[in-house]
């Protein structure tokens, strides 16, 4: 939050010598930053200075100084922004700024609906002349001759009010009470239907929003598959339920735990070698009838297949197979291993792209996709390339950020299979005209006829302010008038739910459903928004 703001741990340091209860938590929050600055500056870059570290190269360079820029779709901003702004607004002729409110003046004392995006308005216009440039009348936009059913315009209007007498209903607001997340994903597949067969919808015509699309990740795809809709998800794939995952995370911990027959097996069954189900099963099998693990994978293997027998002419060809195969997977480790060995940041990256290489895994990811499509996941199959490019790039990072560092095998190691495991890939739609789903703060439908807003419970839509800073509402106050722009904190959140509520029941121009479902996914009963 301190580094979203823009503030540094010496200017922090400098507020805490006005003493008092708020002036100790900020000494001692400044030499906690100050040693955290310390630890990530010695090898990492941190994203969150990317901001302030773009603001100081516009100082040295006039990047804007003959450009128009136009800015939209924001209610608020950081401190680090505000910053950039205030450079921009120095250097460009011309900044315009879209922003969703009925005024400029805030007329509720804080607590309407647009008031967040008044005190924006209201800090961009103190910034503007600070930074010496004219500030022109707003400009409203209006819709004189507006299409849309009066039940629409009447729920903008009179958003979280009593509504309107005039505002007629003819169907264009609906609110449905399911039974549980499958019913409830089953009316929206259905409805969708209805609408595109009866009233010439296209898919892109409709939109799913809801505040935590967890509970619907199962129900949402399973009901539109069998509805034949194409169906787009907006949310971050994980890479740690991916066979790549599975494959990186093996082999790393073969190389460090000695070749261990747990991570041999796991490596084997990620169906990124080129090995059948059936091979895989004859290799476990010898495995554990021999107690084959550590040093012994890298001599061959001599025992009888059929285990504790006379060795059989077919057997020794069994046996000649499962050999190769072993080879096949512990002579790269063996040499990874050895790479691996004092390596530095730089090294582990080469040493760890050569293994992958050695593998063919790029082959074995092209064998998958194969497999996905002919399975109908298409989907799945259009990921892989994302989270190959995602391991490769991770690779190059890793290599920058250590560079000549040289760390214990087992540490460089896991600090790479925590990177893996921990990333989360942006999918992109895979058609353009699908019914896209997506998270209240997230999603961005524009010119659509239908929205479908789920999820309405108490508690989750809107969802609860978090409760977790360091700083009360009267402290951030305080510091607001120092000039430490933090935010209101819990008011804030309140505020920012509201606005994404009215966004969603405000952003379809033909219909809007709205439903909760009366139990949860763990049967659980739960209230209405």
């Amino acid at each position: 939050e301190l580094k979203n703001a823009g503030i540094s741990p010496s200017e922090l340091g400098a507020f805490s010598e006005k003493g008092g209860t708020l002036g100790e938590k900020a000494a001692d929050l400044s030499t906690v930053f100050e040693l955290y600055n310390a630890m990530l500056e010695k090898s990492y870059i941190d994203p969150l200075t990317d901001i302030k570290r773009a603001t100081e190269i516009l100082f040295e360079n006039d990047f804007f100084s003959e450009k128009a820029v136009f800015i939209d779709n924001f209610t608020g901003f950081t401190g680090s922004e505000y910053k950039m702004l205030r450079s921009i607004l120095e250097q460009a002729p011309l900044v315009e700024i879209s922003l969703c409110c009925d005024s400029v003046y805030d007329r509720t004392g804080g607590t309407g609906l647009f008031s967040k995006t008044q005190r924006t308005a209201g800090r961009l216009e103190k910034l503007a002349k600070e930074a010496g440039s004219a500030v022109k009348t707003p400009v409203f936009a209006e819709n004189e001759n507006d299409p849309r059913p009066e039940a629409i315009i009447d729920l903008e209007e009179n958003f979280l009010q009593i509504p309107s007498p005039k505002g007629k209903n003819l169907g264009e607001v609906r609110l449905i009470k399911a039974l549980d997340p499958y019913d409830e994903a089953n009316f929206v597949a259905v409805m969708a239907r209805t609408l595109a067969e009866e009233q010439g919808y296209r898919w892109r015509d409709m939109a799913i929003i809801a505040r935590d699309l967890s509970p619907y990740e199962h129900s949402l795809p399973a009901a539109f598959k069998r509805a034949g809709i194409p169906l787009y998800m907006d949310k971050a794939a994980e890479l740690s339920a991916h066979p790549l995952s599975a494959f990186i995370s093996a082999a790393l911990s073969a190389v460090r735990g000695n070749f261990g027959s747990a991570d041999i097996l796991r490596l084997l069954k990620t169906g990124i070698l080129p090995v059948s189900a059936e091979e895989a099963a004859e290799f476990e099998n010898y495995c554990f009838v021999w107690n084959i693990r550590g040093s012994l994978f890298l001599e061959p293997f001599t025992g009888s297949p059929e285990g504790f027998c006379e060795m059989k002419p077919e057997d020794a060809e069994k046996l000649e197979k499962l050999n190769a195969l072993r080879e096949k997977i512990v002579f790269p480790l063996e040499k990874l291993r050895k790479k691996l060995s004092g390596a530095n940041g730089r090294e582990f990256s080469a040493a760890f792209y050569d293994y992958l290489t050695e593998c063919e895994v790029t082959e074995g990811l092209r064998r998958l996709y194969d497999e996905l499509i002919e399975n109908g996941e298409t989907a799945a199959a259009e990921n892989l390339d994302s989270f190959w490019s995602f391991t490769v790039s991770a690779l190059d990072k890793f290599s920058c950020a250590l560079g000549e560092t040289v760390l214990e095998k087992e540490t460089m190691t896991r600090l790479f299979e925590l990177v893996i495991s921990e990333a989360k890939i942006g999918v992109l739609p895979h058609t353009l005209d699908c019914v896209s789903a997506g998270t209240a703060d997230r999603i961005r439908p524009s010119d659509i006829k239908a929205v479908f807003i789920i999820g309405l419970c108490d508690g989750v839509f809107p969802a609860q302010p978090k409760n977790g800073s360091l700083f009360t509402a009267e402290e951030r106050k305080v510091l607001a008038e120092e000039g430490f722009e933090l935010g209101e904190g819990e008011n804030d959140d309140v505020l920012s739910e509201r606005m994404y509520a009215y966004t969603a029941f405000t952003s379809a121009s033909e219909k809007v459903f709205a439903s909760f479902p009366k139990y949860d996914i763990s049967s659980a009963e739960q209230s209405p928004s």
